[in-house]
């Protein structure tokens, strides 16, 4: 901001107007202060210099504004697709609770908001009601746009901190992994087929236990072929980090026969002709196409071949600690959330070994 004489011998200002929510200058302004003296115009510069810097009101900031604060701020921070996110949710969230200040989001305002997220059709499949994983990832992102409005001091506090989606009833569910023989209809359609890389893809997808995101892009650099070991980068982690297991003989095999065959021995393992990257909706449809001729009449998706990996490893033996090192993820807990009710005889077992050579709870008088 400066003061200065304009052309015709007036004090006049020209500034930028501070905008609190991206933190960032807004609107570039210049105004005559007319025939003043030095004195009375440096008066009026510093009234104009600190309204320009006048912050929100306490308790003022409404939910458009935080969400636009937070895609100002925080967006350049993000994943793209996060960002489209946020901007997809900030119509869902006045909608449902209308532009309401953000201190009148309270917890019992936060649940009213799941529970008629829950009743509403899914904009994928209208026939479907809106899923629990993703009403639980809209109230993940309006905690954390309230928790940045703190931070940043647009507003003193947020009412629903502390808020917790009820956790998604999962046990005794099927209807998210494959049945053994259900993956066996399912491998069987592709028999006689040319599907280029697909059923490689979703078999590696299957014995790897990995994220869709994470197969994609797998590269050559990732994988060991002469110790069997395949390094998956976690994208989906906040922090990045990688897990290295060791390959199947199945694995393995598919592994080898696709780089006999491969090109470009440094770039990614499934691609398109193009060696592109395999587009996510491509291969969604040669899955949904596959199910079709299969036979199954569940409703699946590619990130079932995740849960099966995880389902047949518990129900064969595996430990509840092996299969969250397998998944790759950070916390047994969405591990024992998703999958414990699968070997409640392993669970049991623990739970005896731990109590020690106590006595049993029917032996106790």
């Amino acid at each position: 901001m400066s003061l200065f004489k304009d052309k015709n011998g007036q004090y006049a200002v020209r500034y930028f107007t501070w905008n609190p929510l991206t933190a960032k200058a807004d609107k570039r302004i210049y105004k005559t202060l007319g025939d003043l003296s030095y004195r009375d115009a440096k008066t009026k510069y510093d009234r104009l210099l600190h309204e320009s810097h006048k912050p929100i009101v306490e308790g003022d900031l409404d939910l458009s504004a935080a969400c636009e604060a937070y895609i100002g701020r925080q967006g350049p921070q993000l994943h793209p697709s996060s960002l489209d996110s946020v901007k997809r949710f900030k119509a869902t969230y006045i909608r449902v609770l209308g532009n309401i200040t953000c201190m009148m989001v309270t917890k019992g305002r936060m649940q009213d908001y799941v529970n008629t997220r829950l009743t509403e059709p899914s904009l994928t499949n209208p026939k479907k009601k809106v899923s629990p994983a993703s009403v639980k990832r809209e109230v993940a992102f309006l905690k954390a746009i309230l928790n940045k409005a703190v931070e940043w001091d647009l507003i003193p506090v947020h009412m629903a901190s502390g808020f917790r989606t009820k956790q998604l009833n999962t046990k005794g569910r099927s209807d998210f992994f494959f049945e053994r023989e259900e993956l066996e209809l399912f491998w069987k359609a592709f028999e006689g087929r040319v599907e280029g890389p697909f059923i490689a893809f979703f078999k590696i997808l299957f014995l790897t236990g990995s994220r869709i995101s994470e197969i994609i892009n797998l590269t050559w650099w990732d994988v060991d072929l002469k110790r069997g070991l395949v390094t998956i980068r976690l994208l989906k982690q906040r922090e990045a980090r990688n897990k290295t297991i060791p390959l199947s003989g199945e694995a393995r095999a598919i592994l080898e026969r696709l780089y006999a065959a491969e090109k470009n021995k440094e770039g990614n393992v499934f691609h398109d002709w193009d060696n592109k990257p395999i587009k996510l909706a491509r291969l969604e449809a040669m899955f949904q196409r596959m199910m079709g001729l299969s036979g199954i009449k569940r409703h699946l998706t590619p990130h079932s071949l995740r849960h099966s990996f995880a389902s047949l490893a518990v129900g064969e033996g595996g430990s509840i600690y092996q299969v969250m090192e397998g998944l790759g993820h950070a916390d047994v807990s969405m591990t024992q959330k998703f999958y414990s009710h699968l070997a409640p005889s392993k669970l049991q077992g623990l739970v005896d070994l731990v109590a020690g050579p106590q006595k049993s709870a029917n032996e106790v008088p």
